[in-house]
């Protein structure tokens, strides 16, 4: 794959000159005169976009009917989106919060060294530092946070390490438009499956799995870069009745030798339908091609999927999509071959009161092949519990499971290799006042291949890491900038 980077920087800066364009065409000031007259309410304080849309719905006395005025329910993306379903409070104005988190860990493994190679265990510190900034208006709401920092290793065999996450969300609507960017970036030499090593993985950004790179595999370290860039369009046209248009492009680039850089993009365009407040269905067609390193080899894909999504308020949010998958193998010099297999993406968010709340994911499907194989056919498994003790003490706790394949009998003449990589983790955290907290945290993670995985300067097959962390973070009450 030639100059990721700047591939990717260009898509997205096509994503923020066409939005803005699409934006001022749909989300002016309608006429006056064609509003339907709406009685006279209370000055409020200004709420987050979206907001309105249950109120439309409730006193609509048939769901069928076009009003003058249908806004988009932001706060409930359609099954046909770029997004996972998910909890979160709706932000009422706009703020900026700076993150100071510090480290202490050991790690039993501090280089992913595979079996037969020596011991790489090492005390290891963390420095992070972070900014959120959100700005929130009638019909715009902007996210953008960071969190940069390096690890040091007492093991003088193991190199520092650079950390780098990036998330950025940008949701605007309309009268009956609305669309978002979204873009999340990761820099590590450290896996990102899972929670991340100490909970330092992640962008904030709920991308569905099929839109990122599929960074499931742990490689020696070595130091990686993954990006997902994504705009959807959405269009309402009805209260029961949405289309939605999407594009993304994500890769995953190794600054290592031996490993297989990726890059896939896809166009996806959905018709959604409510059947209910609660239940929704979708249709769904998705386009997408997977380049590899050299340019010698892609696959296309086309993809046709039935989704169904169930949501109960504030407690429960269901989405389960699947369906047929044609692929065609491109590589130089060979005739191409045909490829059938199927795809799904199921997510659960769950929140039972104040105290639990519980998120699901499961998805299978074709990706890059996770830096090992020139494409491969991906299982993943992830799941997350938090629970809150009390006013200061809370619990978290997750397990995953990711299988990347060849493609049997189409990539290689070979059986077929496989990667099982197993992660489990957990932690508990105290509340130091309003801006100090406390932890102690543990990740664990145990690979199985069935050929060697070669990075920067070993190769082996299976894999085990551990590590114990103790996290102390300065979280700041959010300075307001309305």
């Amino acid at each position: 794959m030639k100059y990721p980077i700047q591939f990717g920087l260009g898509i997205l800066a096509m994503i923020l000159v066409w939005v803005p364009v699409i934006r001022a065409q749909s989300g002016g000031a309608p006429d006056q005169s064609q509003q339907t007259p709406q009685p006279q309410q209370p000055t409020a304080p200004e709420q987050p976009i979206g907001s309105e849309n249950q109120t439309q719905e409730n006193n609509s006395t048939d769901a069928n009917t076009i009003p003058a005025i249908v806004t988009p329910d932001t706060q409930n993306p359609p099954p046909s989106g770029i997004f996972q379903p998910s909890f979160g409070v709706a932000a009422g104005h706009s703020y900026i919060q700076p993150r100071v988190d510090f480290q202490s860990a050991w790690s039993s493994n501090g280089e992913y060294s595979s079996n037969g190679s020596p011991n790489q265990s090492s005390a290891m510190q963390t420095i992070t530092g972070g900014i959120t900034l959100e700005q929130v208006g009638r019909s715009n709401e902007f996210l953008l946070s960071y969190q940069g920092g390096r690890t040091f290793f007492s093991n003088g065999d193991i190199s520092d390490s650079s950390i780098q996450n990036l998330g950025l969300t940008d949701k605007w609507v309309g009268m009956r438009w609305s669309g978002t960017i979204a873009d999340q970036a990761s820099y590590s030499s450290d896996p990102m499956f899972g929670n991340g090593i100490g909970g330092t993985g992640g962008s904030g950004v709920n991308l569905q799995p099929v839109f990122t790179p599929g960074q499931t595999v742990l490689i020696p370290r070595t130091p990686t870069l993954n990006n997902s860039s994504a705009v959807e369009v959405d269009y309402q046209e009805s209260l029961r009745t949405s289309l939605s248009f999407a594009a993304t492009y994500s890769f995953l680039h190794y600054y290592g030798p031996g490993l297989i850089n990726s890059g896939a993009t896809n166009v996806q365009v959905g018709y959604n339908y409510r059947l209910t407040p609660r239940d929704t269905i979708s249709g769904i067609y998705r386009f997408g091609v997977l380049n590899f390193t050299g340019g010698t080899q892609s696959i296309d894909e086309h993809i046709a999927e039935f989704s169904y999504a169930r949501t109960l308020g504030e407690r429960l949010k269901l989405q389960i999509s699947g369906g047929p998958e044609f692929a065609f193998i491109n590589v130089k010099g060979v005739p191409t071959q045909n490829y059938f297999s199927w795809t799904l993406t199921s997510n659960l968010a769950y929140q039972a009161g104040k105290r639990t709340s519980a998120s699901a994911t499961y998805s299978h499907g074709l990706q890059g092949g996770g830096g090992v194989f020139v494409g491969g056919s991906n299982d993943t498994l992830f799941g997350n519990v938090t629970y809150q003790f009390s006013r200061n003490w809370t619990g978290t706790a997750s397990v995953g499971y990711s299988r990347t394949a060849t493609i049997s009998g189409v990539m290689t003449v070979a059986p077929v290799n496989a990667i099982d990589t197993v992660t489990v983790g957990g932690g508990i955290k105290r509340q130091l006042g309003r801006s100090a907290s406390l932890g102690v945290t543990y990740q664990g993670y145990y690979q199985i291949s069935s050929q060697p995985i070669c990075g920067e300067p070993v190769c082996g097959t299976n894999l085990n890491y551990q590590s114990v962390s103790v996290v102390f973070g300065w979280h700041p009450t959010p300075i307001p900038i309305d």
